[in-house]
């Protein structure tokens, strides 16, 4: 007697035979395919949908291997492009980082205890910004300190990153050296440093890194076309500023990459309205007729021979543009072309990628164009545009800090400047007046917050843009001068020390009347 044969899942189901309907009069609708697939997220390839997406192919693990090499470059490239081509896009990432770093960033010295430390502070800032400022860039004065912090800012929205490295004149004057991101990378070196200082070390989109992952040098491609090498640049003597966005990377990443495929949409949109609009403007009058067709124009030649059967040479003037003839079954009518592009429909859907696009920069369209919000939506984007800016502001920062301490203790040990013993290294800087949308408002809650404490002189001048202490020595010798001014007056005029104050500076709607006998 023979065992039963085990019957497997699958066995069943081939065994299974296919149930049958009865046919019916009306065709039956397909039934729609539900999003649900394996594992907690359903995804295009698990529901069998991903010929309705684009290709999307599922990235490496490693986002250090996935953001390397061409794939890297080409997301530079495209960012850079679109930075040069697209204006709002442009004229969104400018303004932005002109909000964040300006003209501002004077440094301020806070370490000072004592009144010669104080002394040291204000010699050494002026030092800065009088001296430094202008000539810290290995290529001249035409960009100085400020400006080179100005184009970092862009750098982080259009390169993901800028390298600054530490560097010497023949004199010992301190100076820095920037690289923009392009120059950063593995080039003819590849994935493995052979030679010098760094042989065998990891390398990753030219991020020299040790077997912990940090990074501890940098590779500077080379002109190819010149059989220049390429150099490594330690991460002592270097910056690499960025703003991460994942833990995986030792370098950023483009900003407008976001959006990268929106912006080219906004491009081809842009393109094709304006063959529409140029197509619709070359248009000129329509005129409707039976015919569909030009009337018998006016005759050229008006006097032939009697008799004659030479055809009559015509001519059709045209003024105004092209007239247009179309046929009507009834009756005629002559209008003027009326175009209708681009639709209001298009106008809003080009905003909403615009707005997306410049989003994924920190910065938002309304403040471009500010004439579709009022009312508390204003108050709204200001705040948030302030944390956008004042998040550049700590990046700008870092970068700020290390570059002044640097130019500072290689000053002191060339002896451009004396020397401090004590925290020379705490510098703090000022920073441009935050944006606002009703200075008036801004500036009376703010002198109410200072009667009731809620604030502090530092944090209203930090928002003017200015030093609370400077501020404060310059109102001290302001008042100086007024009360010395005021005490000539009343000495030279015999009034009251009161009412040559209130001349000079009339600090109520009532002033101190003078007397009678002084006029």
């Amino acid at each position: 007697m023979k065992a039963a044969p085990i019957r497997t899942a699958k066995a069943r189901h081939a065994r299974r035979k296919p149930a049958t309907r009865k046919p019916t009069s009306a065709p039956v609708a397909p039934r729609p395919e539900k999003a649900l697939g394996f594992g907690l997220f359903a995804t295009p390839h698990s529901t069998g949908d991903s010929d309705h997406y684009r290709p999307r192919p599922t990235i490496r693990p490693d986002l250090r291997a996935e953001f390397n090499g061409w794939n890297w470059r080409e997301l530079l490239s495209y960012s850079r492009q679109l930075f040069a081509q697209v204006g709002i896009l442009s004229a969104g990432v400018l303004q932005k980082n002109l909000y964040a770093i300006g003209e501002a960033w004077k440094p301020q010295f806070y370490g000072g205890e004592t009144d010669a430390e104080r002394a040291w502070g204000e010699r050494v800032e002026e030092w800065l910004v009088e001296q430094w400022y202008p000539t810290c860039d290995v290529r001249g004065p035409g960009f100085d300190f400020t400006t080179n912090l100005y184009l970092d800012g862009i750098a982080l929205d259009v390169d993901g990153d800028s390298l600054m490295a530490f560097t010497q004149s023949e004199t010992g004057w301190p100076q820095l050296a920037f690289y923009s991101a392009d120059r950063v990378a593995s080039g003819m070196t590849g994935s493995e440093v052979k030679g010098g200082p760094f042989d065998g070390a990891r390398m990753v989109n030219g991020c020299i890194l040790n077997r912990a992952g940090r990074v501890i040098g940098f590779n500077l491609t080379g002109d190819a076309a010149n059989n220049e090498p390429d150099t490594q640049l330690s991460a002592f003597n270097a910056q690499m500023l960025f703003e991460p966005e994942w833990r995986a990377n030792s370098r950023g990443l483009p900003r407008i990459a976001k959006t990268l495929l929106d912006w080219f949409d906004v491009q081809d949109i842009n393109t094709f309205l304006k063959r529409g609009v140029k197509l619709d403007a070359s248009q000129g009058i329509l005129h409707y007729n039976e015919e569909g067709a030009a009337d018998t124009a006016s005759d050229l030649v008006s006097e032939k021979p009697s008799g004659s059967t030479e055809t009559d040479i015509r001519i059709e003037k045209r003024e105004g543009g092209d007239i247009l003839y179309l046929r009507a079954n009834r009756g005629e009518k002559v209008e003027s072309f009326m175009g209708q592009r681009p639709h209001p429909n298009v106008e809003s859907f080009i905003s909403r990628l615009e707005r997306s696009g410049l989003l994924a920069v920190g910065w938002f369209r309304e403040l471009i164009d500010p004439s579709q919000i009022g009312g508390a939506s204003v108050r709204l984007i200001q705040d948030e545009a302030r944390h956008s800016i004042r998040a550049r502001q700590k990046s700008i920062r870092l970068r700020a800090k290390r570059a002044v301490t640097y130019a500072v203790a290689v000053a002191m040990k060339n002896k451009l400047i004396p020397r401090n013993d004590g925290a020379w290294w705490k510098w703090e800087f000022e920073l441009p007046s935050e944006i606002t949308v009703d200075a008036g408002y801004d500036r009376a809650a703010d002198v109410e917050d200072l009667k009731l404490g809620l604030t502090t002189e530092s944090a209203v001048n930090a928002k003017r843009g200015r030093w609370w202490e400077d501020t404060r020595a310059q109102r001290l010798r302001e008042v100086r001068r007024t009360v010395t001014d005021a005490q000539a007056l009343a000495a030279e005029f015999n009034i009251p020390l009161q009412s040559a104050l209130d001349l000079l500076a009339q600090r109520s709607p009532n002033p101190t009347p003078i007397p009678q006998e002084s006029k």
